[in-house]
């Protein structure tokens, strides 16, 4: 005999994440039984970027680890990546790189590819120094 049953339920969600508080928020809930579609409409730093990251990770799953959630779509169209303090971030650097960086600021405002430019110096800035430490 044949009996029908439900094995499991399925929640849909779409989300739009305006801050990195939120996405943290989100992280912690219970997820495995959703399909979650999450839009990111925020401005982070370039050092909150690894966090954005990880967490984005850790809800898609690896390789190496399942996803918190069932399944996951990711819109980053809106996610800007901003590189603040300038000076904060060339803490240490050499003056060469200070140079460049001051000429990349002025431009910034003007060019999208200076801007681009700007965030990848800092981004590999803020990288090496963590390897630093």
């Amino acid at each position: 005999m044949i009996v029908r049953e439900s094995v499991g339920r399925w929640v849909w969600r779409e989300e739009t994440i305006r801050s990195l508080a939120e996405l943290r928020s989100l992280s912690t809930e219970e997820l495995q039984t959703t399909v979650l579609r999450l839009h990111l409409e925020m401005a982070i730093s370039v050092a909150e970027q690894d966090e954005v990251d990880r967490l984005i990770a850790m809800f898609a799953g690896t390789e190496a680890s399942h996803g918190r959630a069932g399944a996951f779509v990711l819109d980053r169209r809106r996610l800007r990546i901003e590189v603040g303090a300038v000076d904060v971030t060339l803490e240490g650097a050499p003056e060469t790189v200070r140079t460049v960086a001051d000429g990349l600021v002025a431009e910034s405002h003007k060019s999208e590819q200076a801007k681009r430019a700007l965030l990848m110096l800092c981004r590999l800035l803020h990288e090496s120094q963590q390897c630093g430490s």
